[in-house]
């Protein structure tokens, strides 16, 4: 069961074509077999036949035998995603949560983890992890890019299978999008615990329902994958953890858009619409209240593309300085990072700096027209923090219209502090101390 092996079907006349393709490389491509009109699948070794079967018994909805297993919903689910978050009380300081949930693994830079590794990829490498809501690699030869990006969400995929490893998939589509690039295929590692248990392959079967549909509803067909079971210790399970892997492709790999904020002046806009408070599931509830509870807002498939095409024609026309979208941790988790993601990480030195690389502030406008809890930390989907230059502000907000997606100005970038008037005041070294510490600092001390 060898992953590292796959099967293809080339065009008739076009095998010496593939095998050049492999060849280029450094991969073997070896003919193996013909595709036949008779419907029977013949298997060779040796010049002997050992194997002939019509294709019919191989095939699901033909005569294949199909292993079909019981789930069920479990009770407990009905009264844990019943409970409203916003009954909950406001946070006494938003700055210290937003300090707290930047130091969550969850959130926290991952630099110590992407510099022990290769990140130049033959330097093709154009936008490295954790400078962008994916990695962008130049294609060889060609003006093109890939764009490549990881989701899961246990959280939300514990409350409600379905929804949430959907909105694994829109997430994957929304960050591939952020760099400019158009959603194209997806594979997945799906991780759950035991599955002869009822409530496991409940939780399975919702999921994987949950990812065909996003998939099915953004054109992004899944190539390949895999599935974990027995993620137990002492019997109990990990959260169903469905992972997509999305891929996205740009035209144009010169135009690909970065996560963090470029120069003073620009203008910050928020674009698409909160579908909820989107404190169901949220870090926020995780971290501050240690509860995993309340309900899990949709998808919208229809806002989702519609974002993806404002975000890819933004960046085909050069109108944007950059684009992070809001999900784990909020609006407030979003701003930090689009002000501190490029500072300057020493992993041997374990310091950073904020005079290498771009690293600036903001100041946010935005009145509280809800509540704190949900306004800075909601986690619903479909939204995306974007600057651009103050003399494109017009054309964007024109572009916005255009493509359907609500867009509204809340502030500016400049400084060396993120603040949101009536609400936090914060230094940029420190959200960028929190932000670069706290992985290393867990690693070393063993926890």
């Amino acid at each position: 069961e060898s992953q590292e092996r796959m099967l293809l079907v080339a065009k008739q006349g076009e095998e010496e074509t593939v095998k050049n393709i492999f060849e280029k490389w450094d991969l073997q491509a070896v003919e193996i077999g013909q595709v036949t009109a008779d419907r029977l699948l013949r298997v060779y070794h040796k010049n002997r036949l050992v194997a002939k079967i019509p294709s019919y018994f191989l095939v699901l909805g033909g005569g294949a035998p199909q292993y079909k297993r019981e789930g069920r919903r479990p009770i407990e689910l009905d009264a844990i995603t019943a409970f409203n978050p916003l009954t909950l009380p406001e946070p006494k300081d938003a700055g210290k949560a937003l300090l707290r949930l930047l130091a969550a693994p969850d959130i926290a830079a991952k630099d110590w983890v992407y510099r022990q590794y290769d990140l130049s990829v033959r330097t093709n490498t154009a936008l490295e992890p954790g400078r962008g809501d994916a990695a962008v690699i130049r294609v060889e030869g060609t003006n093109k890019g890939l764009a490549v990006k990881t989701d899961g969400n246990g959280r939300k995929a514990s409350l409600n299978p379905r929804a949430g490893a959907a909105l694994a998939v829109v997430e994957a589509a929304r960050n591939v999008a952020c760099v400019g690039a158009r959603p194209v295929a997806v594979t997945n590692c799906l991780n759950f615990g035991h599955p002869y248990k009822l409530d496991v392959y409940y939780y399975f079967r919702e999921s994987v329902a949950g990812m065909g549909e996003a998939c099915r509803a953004l054109g992004t067909p899944v190539t390949g994958g895999n599935v974990s079971f027995y993620n137990e210790t002492e019997g109990i399970a990990v959260h169903p953890t469905p992972v997509i892997g999305m891929l996205g492709v740009l035209e144009d790999v010169r135009r690909f858009i970065r996560g963090y904020f470029q120069a003073e002046g620009d203008e910050i806009f928020l674009l698409g619409k909160s579908a909820g408070h989107g404190l169901g599931g949220s870090l926020y509830l995780k971290i501050m209240h240690k509860s995993v509870a309340g309900p899990i807002d949709a998808p919208d498939y229809e806002a989702e593309k519609r974002m993806h095409n404002l975000l890819a024609a933004s960046a085909k026309a050069g109108i944007i300085q950059s684009a992070h979208d809001v999900s784990d941790g909020g609006l407030a988790v979003a701003l930090a990072e689009c002000c501190i993601m490029n500072a300057e990480y020493n992993l041997d030195e374990a310091k950073f700096s904020l005079d290498k690389g771009t690293v600036v502030g903001a100041e946010i406008d935005l009145p509280i027209e809800a509540t704190i809890k949900s306004q800075l930390f909601g986690e619903s989907p479909g939204v995306v923090v974007v600057s651009v230059k103050p003399e494109y502000a017009a054309t964007m907000t024109a572009l916005a219209e255009k493509c359907g997606v609500p867009l509204r100005r809340i502030g500016h970038v400049g400084g060396k502090r993120l603040t949101w008037e009536g609400v936090f005041d914060l230094a940029l070294d420190k959200l960028a101390a929190t932000y670069f510490r706290a992985i290393p600092e867990i690693m070393n001390s063993g926890k």
